[in-house]
């Protein structure tokens, strides 16, 4: 009879670990058990007879393939066990060129650490805490720039079940959005210029910074309603996005400002506004929203690594102390309106 309710005992804990996907802290709490109490039993049912876990994680993982976070399973010595597609791409992008299952989770943060990356140094020993039973669960926000672009990301690492840990990076970029034209905001902006300086600096290249503000808004608000600086908004951000390319990081960086990047990759910088040619020309058609014209206007202003300054700070305010108006055409060939 006891050995009939151990089975059964042990059976409920399996199942409902199963159903929590493997989150010891769900289960626990449905199962009325302490974490604690919960790994001894996996354990002891480990050890009973050998029980192998991994059934439960490689069964299911293939439909993290169509998840869009990167997602893998390290076994308790940091090896990369399992990853999901986009793991891989995310790997691929950063200039990965083996599979990512040779690698040791654990290794890679050490060497990382070793090169003077803090953030690398926090994540192995968090991951180890989980490996060491000292935690359930690990989280922590870091800079990882790759592909000539900024990113932060988000680690976050659970304990799976007597097989190791499952990792899940999260791109937080795309929160660092403006809501209105999902355009890249200021924060983002800012980091990106940052970045592509330090690598401007490294590389002997050149970086060129554009500063786009509308003027007539108040009056335009005054006259024909805040929606229609709302449409005005949209039209510019659209213009921009048009006539920039891989070359350049736009943003906006205010209610009324855009601002865009562009590195040369070159030691020999082009005349400063020839990286924004296209945008000026872009931004002399009239902003028609309906039948109205909005009397809504640009001014620009551009400023160039490292001629008119060193970093970040140095650049936006040459740029906005360059700045000038840009004429509307009078009788331009074409108009853009809504």
């Amino acid at each position: 009879m006891s050995s009939s309710l151990a089975e059964v005992t042990r059976q409920h804990i399996l199942e409902t670990l199963h159903r929590c996907g493997g989150n010891r802290t769900w289960a626990a709490r449905e199962l009325g058990l302490s974490l604690r109490g919960l790994r001894l039993k996996l354990k002891q049912y480990a050890g009973d007879d050998g029980l192998d876990f991994s059934h439960i994680v490689d069964g299911s993982f293939d439909r993290f393939n169509i998840l869009p976070w990167p997602i893998a399973v390290l076994d308790f010595a940091g090896h990369i066990v399992s990853t999901n597609a986009a793991w891989e791409r995310t790997a691929a992008a950063g200039g990965l060129n083996r599979p990512s299952c040779r690698l040791n989770y654990f290794s890679e943060c050490d060497a990382a650490a070793a090169r003077g990356c803090v953030d690398a140094e926090r994540i192995a020993r968090g991951l180890r805490s989980i490996v060491n039973d000292e935690q359930e669960e690990y989280g922590h926000i870091y800079d990882c720039p790759f592909g000539g672009k900024f990113h932060w990301f988000q680690v976050e690492a659970v304990s799976s079940r007597a097989r190791g840990v499952v990792v899940v990076h999260t791109n937080l970029n795309l929160l660092e959005h403006d809501p209105e034209t999902d355009l890249p905001n200021d924060r983002l902006f800012q980091a990106q210029a940052k970045y592509n300086l330090a690598e401007a600096a490294a590389n002997g290249w050149s970086s060129s910074l554009c500063v786009v503000t509308l003027t007539g808004t108040e009056r335009a608000a005054s006259i024909f309603g805040s929606e229609t600086v709302s449409c005005a908004v949209h039209e510019v951000a659209r213009r921009l996005r048009m006539f920039t390319g891989n070359h350049h990081f736009l943003a906006r960086t205010g209610l009324t400002e855009f601002a865009v990047l562009h590195c040369s990759r070159s030691g020999d910088p082009p005349r400063p506004q020839r990286p924004f040619l296209k945008i000026i020309l872009a931004l002399r058609e009239p902003i028609v929203v309906g039948l109205h014209s909005t009397g809504i206007s640009a001014r620009v202003g551009i400023s160039s690594y490292p001629s008119d300054g060193n970093d970040y700070a140095g650049l936006i305010s040459a740029a906005r102390k360059n700045e000038v108006i840009i004429e509307p055409l009078k009788h331009p060939n074409r108009c853009t309106s809504h």
